[in-house]
């Protein structure tokens, strides 16, 4: 790519900033190296910044051009500046002037990316130049559909946040400067106050073996220019020692109460310019002091401690400093692998780049185990590390022809901000579908979980567990298992529910319930549907899921139909509803004509429909498949590590709140589920640590992996009651758990302890 960076500002519109040509050029030279880092060595950018031009237009004629802005100002620049921007590919605009802000890159062909100078932050830049490299937004899975920029794992989600990885040259607010610089209360002299160590202060006390205490901040936090042509006096420097800001423009290097034995100050970093002299919004009366050569407070009567001897002793400009002006975030993370693929760098094919986990997985049950390495941009040509994606194609039935893609993402390097975690994950596995690999990918992050051990989460759309085995901390990978579960006899949604308030169907596979017209969240009861989808098979199809009250609504007409506030609002799959057939699930599931969702007709009352009323039945009678009552399920387990109960029916024995794995011992349990009773229903398996937790509050208790999730069957389980089983087994209060109390010990809760029971004694079967 061959780049043109030109600034301008408008014939009446002053400019808002003092941002230097030279400051752009470090600036552009740190956007050149990120892309040299992200793709690999492939992409040598040449750029070249220009000076700043005056145009012939106003303000409101810039605002006109929208993105043809580049179409108008490019001749007129050439023309002034005497230059030829004919051999130039792209160009950025850096436009100083009041309402420019953040920066956008025109949409038709990329040549033109306009940016405000006030937002000019190389994490800006980045973003906008991924476009001209062919990287489209990187976008989050919700509940309510896509969202575009919200994948806060890539340069090219969102502005924002995201922009975690600060690159210190390049802070700059009003003024391009350094911050943390601070005024010290004992020696009265200007430090750098923004590492562990405070120097060495000349007015602090000893410590017990001779050596001088450090610096001890107060006041203002100022912000320092530095490396610039000016104005302001220049040669100003850190010293490493005393950490002490002195003159480094004499030969004398004064007196470091840091290196008494070996002279005078050690410069080290920037080249500090300070103004002075001046009325400014800075702290006037720093002065230099002509014994020790350092920058000293000199606007109070005590003159402070020298490490000279005595005072301080001022001499020359009366500096006015900048302080506690914000620093601009500087970068963000790199780039995630599928729009590291659409800027053609990153081939999946290529030797120990990639592995293809397809032929393996679609193949369901299957089991496999991937280790990865961190990614930190593309690899260079002929890689032979650690793969650093895991990928597939066909693993995500539920959307398309989408590709599965997996990569491991470590917090040291480039991604210093990623999600906070509790125990301090040294990264996170990000799972993405994606449109495959070339120019224009598209990238949706559906999954993201810590590197932890024992961290599970499950994909919807693919049907399968994505779980951390291990992380490997001197090689710095990640061991994944993963899983692919069998499917249903067709493809379909689990989750479905019926609501025993307002009669209708809503999905309960997220932890807010929807809103249901009786008031309220849905409260669900009875089945757990399964519902066909996006397939060819017989029924009607057009049935959709709404955003807003969660329920199953017909979407097949021009009129949306009643939601709670306005119409519904369609996302994600497309239902086919098997309808007037005589077996394969529950009838008298009907469409209402006044708010179009479906609800069930089988009781005398018709539920609540949120145009007012009871809902009004129309059309087919649909039956719908559903986890029919049987015997109940078996393989569940006590664990002789943590006392709880815990299912036992795969290769994966969840995480233990006591350390690894749990442990089998005694009987296998048989829990009744999706059944009227008699029993307490809304116990449920997490599929993250796999032990029965009750999910009928809406807190979820303490799980030892990710959180309580619920998956598969409502199970309803007998209390209080003389029966065949075995009983003393209880709620836990601080984990939500079941677990046994008829020993002694209690067994190892996941909120810390052991457990504390409360509520029912339950009697669970078991088959011998």
């Amino acid at each position: 790519m061959k780049l043109a960076y030109l600034p301008v500002f408008c014939a009446d519109s002053p400019r808002v900033t003092n941002i230097t040509e030279a400051w752009l050029f470090k600036l552009a030279t740190h956007a050149a190296g990120f892309y040299f880092d992200m793709s690999g060595g492939r992409e040598q950018m040449e750029f070249r910044v220009f000076d700043w031009f005056q145009l012939p237009f106003t303000g409101q004629q810039w605002n006109d051009f929208l993105f043809d802005a580049g179409d108008h100002v490019i001749p007129v620049v050439a023309s002034g500046l005497h230059v030829d921007l004919d051999p130039y590919d792209h160009f950025v605009l850096v436009i100083d002037k009041a309402d420019a802000q953040l920066a956008a890159t025109r949409p038709s062909d990329r040549k033109y990316t306009h940016m405000g100078a006030q937002d000019a932050t190389p994490s800006i830049l980045c973003h906008e130049l991924g476009h001209q490299f062919n990287s489209n937004h990187a976008n989050l899975d919700t509940p309510s559909g896509p969202a575009e920029y919200l994948d806060n794992f890539c340069i090219m989600g969102a502005e924002g946040p995201k922009y975690s990885y600060t690159e210190p040259t390049l802070n700059f607010a009003n003024l391009v400067g350094q911050s943390l610089w601070r005024y010290c209360v004992q020696c009265m002299a200007m430090f750098y106050d923004g590492y562990p160590t405070k120097g060495s202060c000349a007015g602090a006390v000893r410590g017990r073996i001779g050596g001088l205490r450090g610096h001890k901040a107060a006041g203002y936090m100022f912000v320092l220019p530095h490396d610039i042509p000016g104005p302001g006096q220049n040669d100003w420097r850190y010293c490493k020692f005393c950490q002490q800001m002195f003159f480094d423009g004499y030969p004398d290097k004064g007196v470091c109460p840091g290196n008494p034995g070996g002279g005078g100050h050690v410069a080290e970093g920037y080249m500090f310019v300070l103004p002075h002299d001046i009325v400014d919004t800075g702290q006037r009366d720093w002065r230099f002091c002509e014994r020790c050569k350092t920058m000293f407070f000199d606007g109070y009567p005590t003159k402070g401690t020298c490490a000279a001897g005595g005072s301080h002793k001022a001499a020359g400009y009366n500096f006015s400093l900048p302080h506690d002006i914000p620093d601009h975030a500087t970068a963000g993370p790199g780039m995630v692998a599928p729009n590291l693929g659409a800027c053609g760098w990153l081939d999946l094919a290529s030797q120990n780049v990639g592995r293809d986990l397809g032929p393996l997985l679609r193949a369901r049950p299957a089991e496999t185990v991937l280790e990865l390495a961190a990614l930190r941009g593309a690899p260079p040509e002929a890689y032979t590390g650690t793969p650093i994606c895991g990928w597939g194609d066909g693993l995500l039935p539920a959307r398309g022809d989408q590709r599965l893609l997996i990569e491991y993402r470590s917090r040291d390097g480039r991604d210093r901000a990623l999600p906070a975690t509790d125990t301090g994950a040294p990264g996170f596995l990000v799972v993405h579908q994606t449109s495959g690999s070339g120019t224009e990918t598209s990238s949706l992050q559906i999954a993201a979980l810590p590197v932890e051990p024992g961290a599970m989460t499950y994909l919807d759309a693919g049907g399968i567990d994505v779980t951390v085995a291990s992380y490997d901390a001197g090689r710095n990978t990640v061991i994944v298992r993963l899983r692919s579960e069998p499917w249903p006899p067709a493809p379909g949604q689990s989750n479905w529910r019926y609501c025993r308030k307002c009669q209708s169907m809503f999905y309960d596979g997220y932890p807010m319930k929807g809103l249901c017209p009786k008031g309220g969240p849905h409260a669900a009861a009875g089945w757990n549907f399964v519902l066909q989808h996006d397939i060819p098979a017989p029924g009607q199809n057009g049935w959709r899921y709404c955003t807003k009250c969660q329920n199953l609504h017909y979407d097949g007409y021009p009129h949306s139909g009643r939601c709670m506030g306005q119409g519904h609002v369609p996302a994600g799959f497309n239902y086919v509803i098997p309808h007037d057939v005589p077996a394969g699930g529950q009838s008298a599931w009907r469409y209402c004509t006044k708010c179009q969702a479906m609800f069930f007709d089988g009781y005398p009352t018709k539920g609540v429909c949120p145009e007012g009323g009871p809902h009004t039945p129309a059309g087919y009678d649909f039956s719908l498949p559903h986890d029919a009552p049987g015997p109940g399920q078996a393989d569940w387990r006590f664990c002789s590590k943590c006392e709880s109960l815990f299912y036992d029916g795969t290769a994966d024995k969840g995480v233990c709140p006591a350390r690894g794995p749990h442990t089998a011992a005694g009987y296998n349990f048989r829990l009744p589920h999706d059944v009227p009773g008699p029993g307490q229903g809304d116990w449920r398996f997490c599929r993250n640590c796999q032990m029965l937790y009750y999910d009928g509050y809406p807190s979820k208790g303490t799980c030892p992996a990710a959180g309580h999730q619920a998956a598969g069957f409502n199970f309803v389980l007998q209390h209080d009651v003389i029966g065949a089983g075995q009983s003393n087994w209880r709620f836990c209060t601080q984990c939500s758990s079941m677990y046994f109390d008829g020993y002694p010990t209690k067994g190892v809760c996941a909120a810390g302890g052991p457990h504390t029971p409360a509520g029912y004694n339950f009697i669970l079967d078991h088959k011998g």
